[in-house]
């Protein structure tokens, strides 16, 4: 030893001192360079013709207007109604009400400009948007509390497992219906209405027809989930329901389910989760918290079902074209390999609960009550709200997911034990106009599946049928590293990051 010490402890203590030194360093610097906010936005980049500038601004900004005046976000939709579907008509804000009032009134008044001209316009908003976007998260102390769980609860001693669990097989149904946007502008019943003006991104959707429930899609994406995982439906433990919306009030949705498929005297435990359109990366949250504490559970269906054709009002022009039908299921099972739940993460902001609402249904508003209105049942949004405050919050929130998430996919520090990239983006179905946004954070588009454009938002389901679909598709491959990501109704943001 003391050999040892003389003739090598020299080296060996300057080339730990250097290490130590370099890698300080190199997080100073990645750490400087990722908070400080874009000081370039994409729409700024040198190079850029006019209309790709303003084809960037348009689809980041969701994220900025957090920052804009009413009178500001009115005055860009006027802008971009006039460069995409030219002048307003005349005397067309005849018989119009309210918002749908004030942003004709926008469009008319923006049809004194050239297309060039709005352009021009509507990027020095947004140039205005982003500076002040700077100024406040240069100001602004970061918030703690989040609910974000990173490798922490694994029986197995690795810190970047947080459930050692995989998904052994999916399954989807959607119903054979498929609706185009010409027959929803025709339910909508206004001669001038487009779905394709109103930026939901969608051009088809499935509904259900009326022998087709919640349920008997739900049992049968189950069934097609337990072929791919090459189980017997006797081998489940576990349902859970993870719909957001419900069948009928009582008894719960999973014992529906469990009757349809065959196993009502069976005895598996079932129930529900609810978490809106956030409801199966919540399932999923949950069963493995409980296949991780449990010998009990050692093979769970996590299920999503929607309906929302039946909770449409098409005589909202805003979301009458936005959501369709559909039911996509998870098989569950112990894994001793590397596919793993690695993180999780969960924020609330019930400031934001009036944003997106359905009043009736529940026991405030009963159908006997006097103060009852038929469109209670129905689905309705205040869009304006709610892209304010996910475009104030997100970006921080992705933070305190996993640190640096909020500027790329590559390279991520989980639980300050190891670097990650990201394969896949599976986000909530939320709009074409949400989905679009995602290019702000840097995220590559071709990393990111959609299905908007064919299924709509299917509420809770969306998440996991863009899942069964990269699956199918053969893009997600064993071990891939994915992440699921979306907004829900309350508000809440949420992500989980496993290997498939």
């Amino acid at each position: 030893l003391r050999f040892a010490e003389s003739k090598y402890g020299w080296f060996a203590r300057l080339e730990h001192y250097l290490s130590i030194t370099f890698r300080s360093q190199s997080k100073s610097a990645s750490h400087a360079s990722k908070t400080n906010i874009n000081t370039t936005m994409p729409w700024q980049r040198p190079g850029l013709s006019l209309e790709k500038r303003f084809e960037h601004a348009c689809k980041l900004v969701i994220i900025l207007s957090h920052a804009a005046t009413t009178e500001e976000l009115l005055t860009l939709y006027g802008y971009y109604k006039l460069v995409n579907f030219g002048a307003a008509p005349e005397n067309s804000d005849k018989g119009l009400q309210g918002r749908d009032l004030y942003k004709r009134k926008a469009w008319i008044e923006a049809s004194n400009l050239s297309p060039v001209e709005a352009q021009e316009k509507y990027i020095e908003i947004l140039d205005k948007l982003a500076d002040r976007k700077r100024s406040k998260a240069s100001s602004q102390a970061k918030t703690s509390g989040a609910s974000s769980n990173i490798g922490k609860a694994s029986k197995m001693n690795d810190p970047f497992v947080l459930y050692p669990i995989k998904i052994a097989g999916m399954g989807s149904y959607l119903p054979e219906r498929i609706v185009s946007n010409q027959e929803i502008q025709r339910l909508n019943g206004n001669d001038d209405y487009a779905v394709e003006a109103t930026r939901t991104g969608v051009t088809t959707r499935h509904f259900c027809s009326e022998e087709e429930t919640m349920i008997t899609m739900s049992a049968e994406a189950i069934r097609r989930a337990a072929d791919s995982a090459s189980i017997s439906l006797n081998d489940i433990d576990l349902i859970l329901c993870a719909s957001g919306i419900s069948h009928q009030t009582i008894p719960d949705d999973a014992c529906l389910i469990q009757k349809e498929l065959g196993l009502g005297e069976s005895g598996i435990r079932a129930f529900s989760v609810h978490g809106t359109c956030l409801s199966f990366m919540v399932a999923l949250d949950v069963a493995g918290s409980m296949m991780n504490s449990s010998s009990k559970y050692k093979t769970v269906a996590v299920v999503s079902a929607s309906k929302a054709s039946a909770g449409i009002n098409f005589t909202d022009s805003h979301t009458a074209g936005l959501f369709g039908d559909g039911a996509a299921a998870a098989i569950l099972t112990q894994s001793s390999g590397t596919n793993a739940v690695h993180a999780t993460f969960t924020e609330t902001y019930g400031c934001g609960e009036q944003y997106c609402q359905i009043l009736g249904g529940g026991t405030h508003r009963p159908a006997d009550s006097p103060n009852y209105e038929r469109l209670m049942d129905k689905f309705k949004m205040d869009g304006e709200s709610t892209v304010k405050l996910v475009g104030a919050r997100l970006g921080d929130a992705l933070d305190r997911f996993i640190p640096g998430l909020q500027f790329g996919l590559e390279h991520l520090l989980v639980n300050e034990t190891k670097h990650i990239d990201i394969d896949w983006i599976v986000p909530h179905q939320a709009s074409g106009l949400a989905l679009d946004a995602m290019s702000f954070f840097g995220w590559p588009q071709e990393k990111i599946l959609r299905t908007l454009d064919c299924y709509g938002n299917c509420v809770a389901a969306s998440i996991p049928l863009t899942l069964a679909y990269g699956i199918k598709s053969g893009k997600i491959r064993r071990g891939d590293r994915v992440m699921i990501l979306g907004t829900s109704a309350g508000v809440s943001f949420g992500g989980m990051v496993f290997t498939f």
